[in-house]
């Protein structure tokens, strides 16, 4: 292939401008916002794997369902 197609449908002349493209996507991806309703903030997707698994959001969680 000499040309590179991005998911979007960008084509890119070399691997390294897509890739370049693929972390620029995944970079705006993890800086949308995501609101977590049982602790009630807003915070990027990014954090949002680290913030599940903190022990605030497991109490909240919890009282939230009882």
């Amino acid at each position: 292939m000499d040309k590179h197609i991005h998911k979007q449908g960008e084509i890119y002349d070399n691997e390294e401008d897509r890739r370049h493209g693929l972390l620029e996507a995944k970079q705006r991806y993890a800086n949308q916002p995501w609101l977590c309703i049982p602790c009630n903030i807003l915070i990027s997707r990014g954090g949002k794997t680290n913030h599940e698994n903190s022990e605030r959001h497991r109490r909240n969680f919890i009282n939230l369902k009882n």
